[in-house]
This record gives C-alpha cells, structure tokens and sequence, in this order.
C-alpha cells in the first residue's frame, strides 16, 4: 500500500454571524433559530408584504388535520413561539378539499392530486393567494410520478408557490414540533421574504453579487420523449441574500441554449440593478458541473454587454469531494471542525462545510466541498482561498429551515433544487413557471 506523506497547510475559517435586521450590524446570531426568536426577520422593516394569504389544500378526510396544523402555525407550540411572533406578519387560511379513492398505485395517487387541485385553482382566484399549503403522503424523493412534485408543478405554473406537509410528520407530535419552525420559514421565504443574510465579516473578500447557474437535458414532452436543453441562472447579493431566478425554456438546439442563457444572464444583471441600485462590477459564478468552453463564453459575454470592460468575474466549480476526508488527530472523534480549508494549488481547494460541533456528538467525517476555478479575470484574479471562504459562509444562508448544518452554499444548493423541481414537470409548466414575473423574486423551488 501507497502512502503519500506530503504535508499540506491548510486554514480554519471562522464561522459566520448571521444577520437579523437590514439597518443594524447588531442584531447577529450564529443559529437561525434563536436570531430569528430574539430579532425577527431579516427584511422586517423593508418588506413589501404584512399579512400571508394561504390555501390550505387536502382530501376530505384530512381537512381537520390540516386546520389544527394552521392554528399551531398561527399561535405556535413547544419550541416554536409562533408566526406573527417570529416575523410579525398575520398569517390566515382558506381551505379547500376534494374527494378521494383507494389509489392502488402512487401514480394513479398522484393523478388524483393534480386533477383535484386543478379543479380547485378554477373555482377560486389565485390572485388572492400568497401560497398553498398541501397535505401530502410521503413518497421517495427520487420518484417524480408522486403526490408532491405533481401537486407542486400544477401550483407553480399557475403563479402560487407551495409548501408541502406529509401525513406522517402530522401525525406525529415528536416529528411536528421540530418542523412546524422549518414548515414557518419556508413559507415566510416562498412568499418573497428574507428570513436572514452573512453578517459583514471583515477577513473575507467582497463582492458584489453570486449568480448560481445549472444546465440540464429533459425530456419535457407530454408526447412523445424529445430532449431539451433546459438552464436557470439565480442571483444572489453579497450577503447571500436571494434575489431573483431566470430560466430557459426548453430548447432543442444547443447553441439556442447558448444563446438563451446568455439573454437570462444579461436579464439578471439588469434586474440586480433595478432592485440594489447600482450595477455590480465583481461576481463569483457558481456551477455545480463543469461549465464548458461555450459556456464560459457565452456568459463573459453576456456580463460584458452589461458591464463593459469594468468588471472582475470567476467562474467556479462547486461539488462534491467524494474520495477525501479531513481528519482531525487532536481529537477523540477524529472528525474535523467546518470550515477547514486545504488548498490544492492556486486554482483549486477543499474545504469542510459540516463536520464536528462543539462536544455534541459528531456527525461522522464530512464530506468536503471541492472548489476550482475554472476561469476568472486575468488582469484581477481572486485567490481560492477567498472563494472557499465564500463557499463556506454560503452553506449558511439556506433559508429551508433553522438548521445550518447544510452541505452545499446555497447558489448550487438552489439550482439542485431547481432541477430537481424540473424533473416532475411537463415543459408548458416549466415555460410557465420560469416565465411568472410574480415568481421571480421568491424562492419557490425550496
């Protein structure tokens, strides 16, 4: 057996405050939860929005389940101090229910869902809606023919983000009491709020903004199976904040990919101005696959034709190590802190996002983040060390719930999730949803 002895210095970041107020540096925590219980959210004197308008959606047979998980949401319970209490926003709810049979199979489950919420999207006038609450069975993620991605596609395309709840976490009150502040936040997010954002840190390289971009082939077709390029590009500010997504729909050619991406991107950068003020003039692009020669291309391109020649750029990959560890010999566990960073060369790095916490017990040995750039300005390069940092404080900014023990930062954490709600819908859903001005600027795909 091969042993490579070669030593290797690496870095411990520190880990990031969390920020709970757009005007004051002060109100910061390390935990989601207890920032949120003592400060609120965020975006709490910014916000366009006060009150939150839910459809509560579920089989006759469940309508009561439904209506005490409302009240619990509205008034809270255990652990969780309620949502008007939390992000001072008056939560109220509508409820509409259907009909249902002995399914024998999960798609015929899942047809019965979309045909019923179909029905009730016309009876009533979305438009009035901020979100839809639906009760669902559980079902593997991996299968798309379920309940949840079904029921989501048809409630995304028609302009209504949604949050899903299965009967078995309802039914179980050791279950429910932990993720009714997941379930909370979630909602307050998919409406268009900002539950928190990174703290300014002064050891950590500025920039402007993020843009998390991802590119797929799908089969979008109702008939027949015709693949199509599909990509989505979402921008975030410097402090991790959401700011919008933008989409391509299906196209069959890939240098019509090419140029629709390009169009998205210039699009995005123009919006970042509209809302921020001003234009940006350094972005890190975050891929979680190789971006390709064209690519590469086409999105300098398209960053040029909005920002002239003023501007610093990298373009990075983002994924996952598989075939390294980090271990930590000074301690009984083994298992090393987040935020452990260990440079490759100039361009390339790992670093740890989870890992051990405090004397808790661990959560075995992380997985690390790799990082490489694949191409950056020349005249102004960034250092990896900078960017793993990035990396790293970006882990935390994942607004699906109160835990900050998440893998990926969020730009491709975003875009996985995007293709993942991809793969349950046909391609006039997609089109549809992609192209909803009222979706653009919420985080519906979480």
């Amino acid at each position: 057996m091969y042993v490579d002895t070669r030593r290797i210095e690496g870095t411990k970041f520190e880990a990031p405050l969390l920020q709970f107020d757009y005007e004051s540096s002060s109100q910061v925590a390390y935990s989601p939860y207890r920032g949120l219980c003592a400060f609120g959210p965020y975006d709490k004197h910014i916000r366009r929005f006060g009150k939150i308008s839910m459809l509560v959606i579920a089989p006759d047979s469940k309508i009561e389940s439904m209506q005490t998980l409302t009240d619990l949401l509205k008034e809270g319970w255990s652990i969780y101090p309620g949502f008007e209490r939390i992000f001072g926003v008056r939560l109220s709810a509508e409820f509409a229910s259907f009909k249902t049979k002995k399914d024998k199979t999960l798609v015929g489950l899942s047809r019965r869902y979309e045909h019923q919420i179909m029905n009730i999207l016309r009876e009533v006038r979305i438009e009035n809606y901020d979100i839809a609450l639906v009760g669902i069975p559980w079902s593997p993620r991996e299968n798309i023919s379920t309940p949840y991605y079904r029921s989501k596609a048809v409630l995304t395309a028609s302009g209504l983000p949604s949050q899903m709840i299965t009967w078995e976490v309802l039914n179980d009150p050791s279950r429910l009491r932990y993720s009714l502040m997941n379930i909370a936040i979630a909602i307050y997010t998919k409406v268009g709020g900002r539950p928190w954002a990174l703290a300014p840190h002064p050891n950590i390289q500025i920039v402007d903004c993020f843009i998390g971009i991802g590119m797929a082939l799908r089969s979008l077709s109702r008939i027949g199976y015709k693949l199509r390029y599909v990509g989505f590009a979402n921008i975030f500010r410097e402090n991790g904040c959401y700011v919008l997504t933008t989409g391509v729909p299906g196209v069959i050619e890939y240098k019509k990919y090419l140029e629709e991406i390009g169009e998205k991107i210039s699009d995005a950068i123009s919006e970042y101005e509209r809302v921020v003020g001003k234009k940006p003039r350094s972005i890190i692009i975050h891929n979680y696959k190789r971006t390709s020669r064209k690519e590469r291309k086409t999105i300098v391109e398209a960053l040029s034709s909005q920002l002239g020649s003023d501007f610093e750029y990298a373009i990075v990959r983002v994924t996952d190590a598989p075939a390294v560890r980090i271990f930590d010999f000074d301690h009984r566990s083994m298992a090393t802190e987040p935020g452990v960073c260990v440079p490759y060369s100039a361009k390339a790095a790992i670093v740890t996002t989870t890992g051990r916490r405090d004397d808790r017990s661990p959560l075995g040995t992380p997985v690390p983040i790799y990082i490489s750039i694949e191409e950056q300005s020349p005249s102004r390069p960034f250092s990896i060390l900078s960017i793993a940092q990035q990396v790293y404080y970006l882990s935390k900014i994942y607004w699906g719930g109160v835990s900050t023990v998440q893998r990926e930062p969020v730009t491709t954490k975003y875009a996985r999730l995007l293709a993942s709600m991809m793969l349950g819908m046909w391609g006039d859903e997609w089109n549809r949803a992609i192209s909803n001005q009222r979706l653009a600027d919420k985080a519906w795909f979480i």
